[in-house]
């Protein structure tokens, strides 16, 4: 059975690669998009760092205003992301 890509990078939020570098990340990747990291206790902790960073900097301060930026409707189906998310979670989209 083959593992899908954010198990097989230890990248559980799918963050791509970019010119920032987390801590845990290795140094080099052999994905061509997505980053990998030492453990998967690395992986959530970059993926912590930059929801915290798309409400400090980005000022996403609903789930709706997050969703939209982690995952945007040009490449995912966001609003069924964001229907998952509020069930989960029994937050309203806008809180």
């Amino acid at each position: 059975m083959k593992m899908s890509r954010g198990l097989r990078n230890n990248n559980p939020g799918n963050i791509r690669l970019g010119n920032f570098r987390y801590k845990g990340e290795r140094a080099k990747s052999s994905d061509s998009a997505s980053r990998q990291f030492e453990s998967v206790g690395w992986g959530y902790r970059a993926m912590f760092v930059l929801l915290h960073t798309y409400a400090t900097k980005r000022g996403c301060c609903t789930l709706r205003a997050m969703i939209n930026r982690y995952a945007p409707p040009t490449e995912n189906f966001t609003e069924g992301y964001l229907r998952c998310v509020t069930n989960a979670t029994h937050l309203s989209p806008d809180e």
